[in-house]
């Protein structure tokens, strides 16, 4: 009896450790992610972003807003209505061999859909985010428009830091700017007329706050039209 107990001794040590491998193994490719796979995206510094939101919205380009040229906060996305945006695009910059402030301008204040969808690069406080997002628009918006938007941001964030690879989606539908994060489930809606043009001018206008984001976008513009 003793040497049969000796034999299956091995075995009854192997097997829980097989099990608590398999187990930690598929508990590793569940574990969820900000940075899950998409089915169809284009790299922006790095970061994928998908090329159509709300699938009437197509990704034109963008780029990295830096923080004093030393780290990367965030990468951005600007998207445009498939149609009307892009009927815009071709009519803008149709033989022109850079973007001008007329095509900047025309995109920040048409009234079809766009987004500006910002995905994280590193972890910052979400009070740190949304105070260089108020400061950027203190000059573009009136005090109560601006906190309309602060509060729907608000809304999405963290109630501490904005993890990397977070992401915030604006978007923009008419007058309303629908806000939301991949942190939070809501999606709350900010009625104002004067808000999305400005949020727009944060990125693309003629002082944005990352010239990097705006060149991206007016570069991608240019090679969608001369492709076609």
């Amino acid at each position: 009896m003793a040497e049969e107990s000796s034999t299956n001794r091995p075995a009854s040590i192997l097997l829980p450790l097989l099990f608590a491998v398999i187990i930690g193994a598929w508990t590793e490719v569940v574990r969820p992610s900000f940075h899950a796979p998409l089915p169809t995206s284009t790299t922006i510094d790095g970061i994928d972003f998908p090329e159509t939101l709300n699938k009437n919205l197509a990704l034109v380009g963008g780029g990295t807003r830096s923080k004093l040229g030393l780290f990367k906060v965030y990468a951005a996305g600007i998207y445009i209505d498939k149609k009307s945006g892009f009927k815009d695009l071709n009519k803008l910059l149709d033989g022109k061999e850079e973007a001008d402030d007329k095509f900047y301008s025309q995109i920040a204040t048409s009234k079809y859909g766009k987004a500006i969808r910002l995905e994280f690069h590193r972890q910052i406080s979400a009070e740190t985010m949304e105070e260089a997002l108020d400061e950027a628009l203190s000059t573009r918006l009136e005090k109560e428009s601006r906190e309309k938007f602060n509060n729907a941001l608000h809304d999405v964030l963290p109630d501490d830091e904005v993890p990397k690879g977070m992401e915030v989606t604006l978007v923009c539908k008419g007058d309303n700017v629908l806000v939301g994060s991949s942190y939070s489930d809501a999606k709350p809606s900010v009625k104002d007329k004067a808000v999305c043009s400005a949020l727009f001018d944060v990125y693309i206008g003629k002082n944005p706050v990352s010239p990097e984001i705006k060149e991206g976008f007016g570069a991608s513009a240019l090679s969608k039209v001369s492709d076609k």
